[in-house]
């Protein structure tokens, strides 16, 4: 949540598909304080509630890739949790998440291993352009896709309310 300590770089917790950990790597590699949780997202092996939610509140930024294939691309519940933690969301390309949030207002798209470092460096080092990303990302979901208005906004266009 915004005003914890913010002491990992970057994190990343779930399964090691998609090349995530190479991505993890690659900024710990350049000097960043990165957190890799590699898990098959089985109850015994996977972090508590509790110890994802910590993890994510104590990061800068939280790495993320949701695609199936080059024409499939998945939206990840890691969204909503690394935007509401106040975190930054770094998303690979290939998400359609530009439909609901604004690139490098709301997060910071990446297409490949260098812009992803890079972009990572950056982030980590201007602290008032995270912090800007981060409440514009906040700030817009919760006015705009928090459980009670998001409803009322779909029983509107359904013209049940």
């Amino acid at each position: 949540m915004p005003g914890e300590v913010r002491d990992i770089d970057l994190s990343y917790s779930g399964s090691d598909t998609r090349q995530r950990r190479m991505f993890v790597d690659a900024a710990a590699g350049a000097g960043l304080r990165t957190e890799c949780i590699i898990h098959d997202r089985t109850r015994e092996k996977a972090p508590t509630i509790e110890g994802f939610a910590r993890l994510v509140g104590r990061s800068k930024l939280v790495f993320n890739n949701g695609w199936l294939n080059f024409n499939d691309g998945i939206i990840t519940g890691r969204v909503a949790e690394t935007v509401l933690a106040g975190a930054v969301l770094i998303q690979e390309i290939g998400a359609p998440l530009d439909d609901y949030l604004v690139p490098f207002v709301h997060y910071i798209p990446v297409a490949n291993l260098a812009q992803f470092v890079a972009y990572c460096r950056v982030l980590v080092e201007d602290e008032a352009r995270r912090d800007a990303i981060a409440h514009n990302a906040r700030e817009f979901w919760l006015e705009h896709y928090a459980s009670l208005r998001f409803w009322q906004r779909v029983a509107k266009a359904c013209e049940l309310s």
